[in-house]
């Protein structure tokens, strides 16, 4: 059987980012700190308790510092994850005016739901609507949907995800089954790919029902 509890506890005075700006990368926390004209710093961190949508940041960050609040959308590929954690060195300058003059621009609109909604521990099926700006359904890409769920040692768990390639079904609909091993709050990033490039991303947190 479970049980919700709410505990009030003191915690004083705490460094806290938004839970979204922290990356799961393996056994790491990265955050990446905005150093502006285009240039990310990927800095490994240690986080304390989660508070709502928020968390504490026992090391690795200062008050002030600015930082990107939704850092998975990063991720539209392991290679260049991998890339920008090992590299931790700045792009030449001029480097993030460059890539965004290079990078065609396109208003897309990304409708996710689940069947059952909201999503069970068990079987789903995941679906993703893709329209362009004037409302037309958006063909030929790739959909990746990753959920994740940050370890809770205290519970004796372990970071869980699950990533999947959605199934191009007509008219701007992407679907794909999804199995979730755990109830509970996960981090949801929709990636949208064209030739191997990012051109939209979305993230939300979805609550999984079912219990752990």
């Amino acid at each position: 059987m479970y049980v919700s509890v709410t505990i009030t506890v003191p915690l004083g005075r705490q460094l806290v980012i938004p839970s979204s700006g922290i990356l799961q990368a393996g056994t790491r926390q990265i955050a990446f700190i905005d150093h502006g004209q285009g240039y990310l710093e990927p800095r490994e961190v240690e986080i304390g308790p989660r508070v709502d949508d928020q968390v504490v940041v026992l090391r690795g960050l200062h008050a002030g510092e600015r930082i990107v609040s939704s850092a998975n959308f990063l991720v539209d590929s392991e290679a260049q994850l991998q890339a920008a954690i090992g590299a931790f060195a700045p792009p030449p300058p001029g480097a993030g005016a460059a890539a965004a003059m290079n990078t065609p621009t396109q208003q897309i609109a990304i409708d996710l739901s689940t069947e059952p909604a909201p999503p069970q521990k068990g079987p789903n099926t995941v679906r993703v609507k893709l329209t362009t700006g004037d409302g037309k359904p958006l063909a030929d890409v790739q959909v990746t949907v990753t959920f994740f769920m940050p370890a809770m040692p205290a519970m004796g768990m372990a970071a869980m995800k699950v990533a999947l390639t959605l199934t191009d079904k007509g008219n701007g609909l992407y679907e794909g089954p999804l199995k979730l091993d755990s109830g509970g709050t996960w981090q949801v990033t929709v990636v949208v790919q064209r030739a191997g490039q990012t051109i939209a991303t979305k993230q939300v947190n979805i609550s999984a029902t079912g219990g752990m």
